[in-house]
C-alpha cells in the first residue's frame, strides 16, 4: 500500500474519486473563494479544476496537482484553463513569486506540518493565500481515507497557527469547513 498522501497514494484517490463521479466541486465555497481572488491565480491541489469554473474567464489561472489522472481529467473539463502536473515544492523552485493570489483549498491538512505549505505558499504568492480547510480534528478514517493528517477544531485554532504569516480574515463555507483568506504582510484589503 502507497504512503498516506505520496504521489501514488493521490494517484489511487483520484482514480477512485473519478469512478464515483466525485469531482470535488464545493459549488457555493468555491464562489465565494472567487470573490477573494486578487490578479492572478494559482491553485495547489487543483483536483479535477472545478474551482476554476468560479472564476471570470480573463482570470489569469493556474492549477497544479501531484495526480496525474486529476490533471489530465481537469484539462478535459476546464479546456480554456492551464493545468499542470507539479508539486507544490516543485512550484516554488520554478516559479517564485509569479502569483498575486495562491489557492490552497482541502490542501493543508495533508501535511504534518502546516508552516511548510503555508511558507511555501508565501514563497509563490505576493499578496494572499486564499484557504479552506476541515472544521475538526481527522478520525482515523479521514486520516486512511482522505490522507487528513491534521485539523483545527475551529477559526479561532486556524487564526492562531496561521497568523504568523499575515492578516487572517474568515468567509462563510459550508458547516464541515473553515475558509478564509491570509494578506501577506499583515495588510487587510
Amino acid at each position: 500500500m502507497a504512503k498516506i498522501n505520496s504521489k501514488n497514494w493521490w494517484e489511487k484517490r483520484s482514480l477512485d474519486y473519478a469512478k464515483k463521479k466525485d469531482l470535488r466541486i464545493r459549488t457555493e465555497e468555491d464562489a465565494a473563494a472567487a470573490r477573494c481572488i486578487i490578479g492572478t491565480v494559482i491553485e495547489v491541489g487543483c483536483a479535477f479544476g472545478g474551482f476554476s469554473n468560479s472564476l471570470l474567464p480573463e482570470v489569469q489561472y493556474l492549477g497544479i496537482d501531484i495526480s496525474a489522472t486529476m490533471v489530465h481529467k481537469a484539462r478535459q473539463f476546464y479546456p480554456e484553463r492551464i493545468f499542470i502536473r507539479q508539486s507544490l515544492e516543485d512550484a516554488v523552485k520554478s516559479m517564485g513569486k509569479a502569483f498575486t493570489t495562491a489557492c490552497a483549498f482541502q490542501l493543508l491538512e495533508h501535511f504534518p506540518d502546516v508552516n511548510v505549505p503555508l511558507t511555501m505558499l508565501t514563497q509563490i504568492a505576493q499578496k494572499r493565500i486564499v484557504f479552506t480547510v476541515p472544521r475538526g480534528l481527522p478520525q482515523n478514517h479521514q486520516r486512511e481515507n482522505d490522507g487528513h493528517i491534521i485539523g483545527w477544531e475551529n477559526d479561532g485554532a486556524v487564526f492562531t497557527a496561521f497568523k504568523p504569516f499575515g492578516a487572517v480574515s474568515f468567509w462563510k463555507g459550508n458547516d464541515n469547513h473553515i475558509c478564509g483568506v491570509i494578506n501577506l504582510g499583515g495588510i487587510k484589503e
